[in-house]
């Protein structure tokens, strides 16, 4: 699983890592049923996606909040009963959270077919329409391998922290984590703008549009730099919630701190760098797409 529940975006409904797992040296057949039953909850998790963007492009972006506060409870009531009555050790956890993965797409459906929203189930819609399926893919295509490219590389990641001993590895699946936490809002920021630039440009109005993103950047670009600047004086302390190992609080705080941009020898900086550096990439591109397409409004405006 990647982070979480929904996978878009991190929530404190996230089934526990992969690699925690296999850093705890769990035997090998534990572990491929650990990840198989992980693997099993992926539909539940595209059902939810898809669920909650029908609710956010309505403008309803509460309730998808509310579904995951109900697998929140789902998902720390049946990881204790799947650990410690069956004693299905880690196994137990995934099942655990694939379980409560379920309950939140049930209760999701629930709500979206008994509100009165205009949306309606029935079974013509499960027959592929090429039109439709077009649309979509147009759209989710790009999406989709945008995410795989992002998550490829933080595999290859973990495999050169993996080569650099037991302290680093551990210090990385940490880091990682608190930056999952630290993206909350800019995934949440990147969710609200695609509904609401998505519904402004749909009406026509493209100024509204362009003033959404103008907010949304001042936003998260706010937060960044806070956050930036917060990161460089509690690292150590930040990491150290994770882990008792003051050795890997140091290494960890290293890493963290190398997404901030600061140069630190003999840690782990330099892999640190590769999150912020890859991403300077697409922000420059996209930046250089947009101010082409302000002076051509003309290629873009009926679209």
């Amino acid at each position: 699983m990647e982070r979480d529940l929904t996978s878009g975006s991190p929530s404190c409904a996230c089934p526990t890592n992969c690699w925690d797992y296999v850093y705890s040296g769990g035997g090998s057949r534990r572990d491929v049923r650990y990840l198989t039953i992980c693997f099993i909850g992926i539909p539940f998790i595209t059902a939810y996606n898809i669920i909650s963007s029908i609710f956010r492009g309505m403008g309803d972006s509460k309730s998808p909040m509310y579904f995951i506060a109900v697998a929140c409870a789902a998902n720390i009531g049946l990881e204790y009963l799947f650990i410690g009555l069956p004693g299905l050790d880690a196994a137990g956890a995934a099942l655990g959270t694939t379980s409560a993965q379920a309950i939140s797409v049930v209760v999701s459906m629930v709500v979206i077919l008994k509100r009165k929203g205009g949306i309606r189930l029935e079974k013509s819609d499960f027959r592929p329409k090429r039109m439709n399926m077009k649309n979509i893919l147009k759209v989710g295509v790009p999406v989709c391998l945008q995410d795989g490219f992002i998550q490829v590389s933080f595999v290859v990641i973990t495999i050169f922290a993996n080569q650099r001993g037991l302290t680093d590895a551990a210090a990385v699946g940490i880091v990682e984590k608190i930056i999952s936490i630290l993206f909350l809002v800019p995934s949440s920021m990147m969710s609200a703008i695609s509904a609401l630039v998505a519904q402004n440009i749909g009406a026509g109005k493209h100024d509204r549009a362009k003033l959404t993103l103008k907010y949304v950047l001042m936003i998260t670009v706010t937060y960044g730099l806070i956050m930036t600047i917060i990161v460089q004086f509690v690292s150590v302390p930040l990491v150290g919630l994770f882990t008792n190992d003051g050795a890997v609080a140091v290494s960890g705080a290293g890493y963290l701190r190398s997404y901030a941009s600061v140069h630190f020898k003999d840690t782990l900086f330099p892999m640190g760098c590769a999150a912020p550096a890859g991403s300077l990439i697409p922000v420059v591109i996209c930046v250089g797409a947009f101010i082409w397409l302000e002076h051509h409004e003309d290629k873009y405006q009926n679209i």
